[in-house]
């Protein structure tokens, strides 16, 4: 059975967010409306969230599946020595998907419920942008939802109180290009810290 790598998933977020990105070039110079521009980033801000959630899951499904004794203390399961992927995010996901809440401070507290301090996968998340990784969380939410509550949380997170959408804050003199340069930062970080 072959088992994930941290550093095949960071190649594969880097690869995720350069089309992000470009994209976003593609659209910038593509004569739109103000408005389609906005909701271009929206798309943007969105797909840069699922990045950033898909890495970490993947981190956290390499991690317990080279080293299954993690959670076996912490569910007092007798797990055999060999999970499959699908069965190790099915443990950390359940019927649901993976979500965490507060930005940085909630992912590290998703990955520690699972991996202890000093794992290279909690060290990587620890070590985030916590500015930028805090603003991606709160403009995807407010992409996704448009909510009252999504909106003030996300003009709180970017100091913004006139905003109008979470893509028309982003637009604005490369805002996006900044987030996404945090998230990839992260998978590189994990680029050079997985041991496999």
């Amino acid at each position: 059975m072959r088992k994930k790598s941290g550093r095949l998933a960071a190649t594969k977020a880097i690869e995720r967010l350069l089309d992000t990105e470009k994209f976003v070039a593609e659209v910038t110079n593509a004569g739109l409306s103000k408005d389609a521009l906005s909701r271009a980033h929206n798309v943007a801000i969105i797909e840069s969230a699922i990045t950033l959630e898909r890495l970490v899951l993947d981190c956290l499904v390499v991690a317990i599946n080279n080293d299954v004794s993690v959670i076996r203390t912490e569910s007092q399961v007798n797990f055999p020595a060999h999970l499959q992927d699908d069965v190790v995010e099915y443990i950390i996901v359940g019927n649901g998907y993976f979500d965490f809440r507060g930005g940085k401070s909630g992912i590290v507290k998703a990955v520690k419920q699972y991996l202890v301090d000093s794992h290279w996968v909690t060290q990587a998340v620890k070590r985030l942008d916590a500015s930028q990784i805090d603003r991606l969380i709160a403009l995807r939410n407010w992409a996704a939802h448009e909510s009252p509550q999504s909106a003030r949380k996300a003009k709180a997170a970017v100091n913004q109180v006139r905003a109008r959408s979470a893509g028309s804050w982003a637009k604005v003199d490369g805002r996006i290009f900044e987030i996404t340069a945090a998230v990839r930062a992260f998978a590189l970080d994990i680029q050079h810290s997985a041991p496999y």
